[in-house]
């Protein structure tokens, strides 16, 4: 593990990345997105992907399809024969390439369900022939990805939803009903620790730095993602960093604990592990109190007066299927996604500093 301190100017930071955050600015208030399909037709989608993830979203468009939403799965591209073929049912078009699927005349969308080194050159191609994209976390494996993809897509008019889906449960929407309405006050303070697996369990192409920024900058990212969508705060300025890889084989970090300060009023702490099998919930402490989110609700603990606990509304679908559905209407209505790629912008600036601070060998690193 790595315990010096360095720190970098702000400049040389942000000139990679300022001209990205500022045209994301614009993306997140949903300026230059298309009007969306017209009349009653279905959105043709295409699904780049058929892992883990990839079969989820797929089963998740079935279901919404079946339950009356207008889209239609006209496409499925997976590399892996056995992958391919275990699609084979639900669509009408099994391909080998996701490129292949973007030039289809039967596909108005791509889901972008790949390894990460191909998500940004995969979204980077829809936008530009002219699809809108769902994208899944991370939304890049560098800023400078993340920048190209910003550009990119507002000059496209597409819309881009990132694929987010803790953002989509009801319990963050009621956290974030209850930010924005100052119950808490200013939130100066989040933690937050997240874990998945045992440890020796394999990382596959996680654990390799020419495909991925490892299995623990992906939970980061999946912690950060619902922490920035409701606090809206300033961009990541610096982070402190230490972690490693406690599983020999690969080259990418299992394990990271960070410090990610956004301007000056806010600290989020994060630990990410491959080791355990358990997380903690997420935690916002503000000057008036603080409140801690849980899977069905959160609980408000006032700093004076007692704890009160507010129930989530269940709904009929799963985190991810409203998040498609949402891209969907999106699309068709014309108003912005609920998970720009503004969202996704910001927190791969965030994991950059904070993947910058333990690859560099120091546990701080400033922009």
């Amino acid at each position: 593990m790595n315990n010096t301190t360095h720190h970098m100017t702000r400049r040389t930071f942000l000139s990679a990345g300022a001209a990205a955050l500022a045209g994301a600015a614009t993306l997140k208030a949903g300026a230059g997105i298309t009007a969306g399909m017209k009349g009653g037709a279905p959105l043709r989608v295409a699904v780049a992907g058929c892992g883990a993830r990839g079969m989820l979203l797929l089963e998740g468009l079935r279901v919404l399809a079946a339950g009356g939403v207008p889209v239609r799965v006209t496409a499925v591209a997976e590399a892996d024969p056995a992958r391919r073929q275990a699609a084979a049912s639900q669509v009408p078009a099994l391909l080998a390439h996701w490129r292949d699927c973007l030039v289809r005349d039967d596909v108005d969308a791509v889901v972008v369900a790949l390894p990460d080194d191909l998500h940004a050159s995969a979204a980077l191609e829809a936008l530009r022939l002219g699809r809108h994209v769902y994208l899944e976390t991370p939304v890049a494996r560098s800023l400078g990805e993340a920048q190209l993809l910003a550009k990119t897509a507002q000059a496209s008019g597409a819309v881009v939803e990132v694929g987010a889906a803790e953002c989509a449960l009801p319990a963050w929407r009621v956290a974030e009903d209850l930010v924005r309405a100052g119950r808490i006050g200013r939130v100066h303070w989040c933690h937050s620790v997240a874990a998945s697996g045992t440890r020796g369990v394999s990382a596959g192409w996680r654990a390799q730095r020419d495909r991925s920024q490892g299995p623990a900058a992906q939970l980061h990212c999946d912690q950060l993602m619902p922490l920035l969508h409701t606090l809206d705060p300033d961009s990541a300025s610096s982070a402190s960093t230490v972690g490693g890889r406690w599983d020999a084989s690969g080259d990418t970090p299992d394990s990271l604990m960070s410090t990610i300060r956004f301007g000056d009023a806010l600290s989020v702490n994060l630990v990410s592990s491959t080791l355990n099998s358990t997380g903690q919930r997420p935690m916002l402490r503000g000057e008036l109190g603080s409140i801690e989110v849980f899977a069905d609700g959160v609980m408000v603990t006032p700093e004076q007066g007692a704890e009160e606990w507010i129930a989530a509304p269940a709904g009929p679908f799963t985190a991810e299927q409203w998040l498609l559905r949402d891209w969907v209407d999106s699309i068709r209505g014309g108003h912005g996604p609920l998970c720009p790629l503004a969202l996704g912008l910001a927190a791969q600036q965030a994991l950059d500093l904070s993947l910058s601070a333990w690859r560099d060998g120091h546990s701080g690193w400033q922009a």
